[in-house]
């Protein structure tokens, strides 16, 4: 079960590859601009451990890990404490990005993103773009949501008609909330 709960790499690599700047106005600019930046870093002549914290920081500005682990736990996020739902996140968003990192280290060519629109609703939008790979063409959608600062920030990846959240939630709900830290903290310290 360990293997398979934290095995979704080309799931995190699509999910991971669209950090940004969080400042940009509207959703789609923000995916766009942050592909870019990232693989700018990758391309640089900087230490592994330099890229790593450089694309952490775009990631970080970019997700709301805090509400993807919420809907990633469902219910079971509603049973920790405030302390327990921040170790949670700090875990989890880690987790995330170790592997989306192993996964796009070296590889900042080689495939095109393309833009295919956007719609919003309120404090809600979804950018929907298309992965094309070695002749293959991925869809995937980012599904987002405007925080309390005016910024949009991304909570949920479809790709391929799947939610990166819902596949989480799934592996989540058969475990116990007791095995999810264990799990967490376990890959988090390897």
């Amino acid at each position: 079960m360990k293997k398979h709960l934290f095995s979704c790499g080309f799931f995190l690599f699509i999910f991971l590859f669209s950090g940004a700047i969080a400042f940009a106005t509207e959703p789609a600019e923000q995916i766009l601009k942050g592909i870019e930046d990232v693989r700018l870093i990758l391309k640089a002549e900087k230490s592994d451990e330099q890229k790593r914290t450089e694309i952490f920081a775009i990631v970080e500005a970019m997700f709301d890990f805090t509400e993807t682990s919420k809907r990633a736990l469902a219910l079971k996020w509603k049973q920790l404490s405030v302390a327990e739902q921040d170790i949670f996140v700090q875990g989890f968003s880690r987790k995330l990005f170790d592997v989306y990192y192993a996964k796009v280290a070296g590889s900042a060519d080689g495939y095109e993103v393309v833009l295919g629109g956007q719609r919003v609703s309120g404090l809600r939008a979804e950018v929907e773009t298309k992965i094309l790979r070695n002749k293959l063409e991925i869809p995937v959608i980012y599904v987002m949501k405007r925080d309390d600062s005016g910024c949009w920030r991304v909570y949920d990846v479809v790709i391929e008609g799947v939610s990166m959240v819902s596949n989480y939630r799934v592996q989540f709900n058969a475990l116990t909330q007791q095995r999810i830290f264990e799990i967490l903290e376990k890959n988090t310290n390897t």
